[in-house]
């Protein structure tokens, strides 16, 4: 009696095999809609995981290229700063001599530097002025030589 339950158990268990291999592969079945629900559901998990890592990359690809962007337009504002401070510097130095020259100091002193050369090359070709004239050319030039002086000296 014993034997003949083991026996039926075994066969039952066979059945049993048999069944499952053959419905294993059918589609149709509640099983088998489980598994595929279960598929897809972690297809879609793993693409949007995916898709969501793309994005957090080309997102940190954007930002380190924006990044690199406006560090190479700071590097170009600094050197155009530097370039328009080196001009409005050259403008005012250039302004500050023009103002200069204009003075009546300055003119009356290169005229009288030139009026010296001159008396300087008539003396050596041997032309000479009258001597009241040179004297009082000569004053003048060292009265306004004297005064330019102090006026650098001063400030």
């Amino acid at each position: 009696m014993f034997t003949e339950c083991v026996l039926v158990v075994q066969a039952k268990q066979q059945l049993k095999q048999i069944s499952q291999s053959r419905y294993r592969n059918w589609t149709d079945t509640l099983e088998a809609l489980r598994e595929r629900k279960l598929q897809v559901h972690h297809l879609i998990c793993w693409h949007a995981l995916c898709l969501l890592l793309t994005r957090h990359v080309l997102a940190q690809e954007r930002k380190l290229r924006l990044d690199a962007i406006e560090n190479a337009q700071k590097k170009v504002d600094e050197q155009e700063a530097i370039v328009q401070t080196q001009i409005r510097k050259s403008t005012i130095d250039r302004a500050q001599r023009l103002l200069f020259e204009n003075s009546a100091t300055a003119r009356e002193f290169q005229s009288s530097i030139l009026l010296s050369q001159v008396i300087k090359e008539r003396e050596v070709c041997g032309l000479a002025l009258a001597k009241d004239m040179c004297c009082c050319h000569h004053f003048r030039f060292l009265a306004t030589v004297r005064m330019l002086m102090c006026n650098a000296a001063n400030g």
